[in-house]
């Protein structure tokens, strides 16, 4: 378990924007912000690895979703 992160590394299975709502564990967040490669974007593609922001713990494996 990660307890004290305040981002977190997603290998996307899907597309994701900023401003898209996401819940991990039941924890729901509002992407503010979303990295590729060090360098900001507004938007990801399926396949790409990014830098986004949570504010709870996670466990490797923990599966990242979208949310209404």
């Amino acid at each position: 378990m990660y307890p004290s992160t305040s981002c977190m590394a997603v290998d996307l299975v899907g597309d994701v924007h900023l401003g898209d709502r996401l819940r991990i564990n039941n924890h729901k967040f509002i992407v503010t912000i979303l990295k590729d490669d060090y360098h900001e974007v507004e938007s990801a593609k399926r396949g790409s690895t990014i830098i986004t922001n949570m504010d709870f713990g996670i466990t490797e494996g923990d599966e990242l979703i979208t949310s209404s």
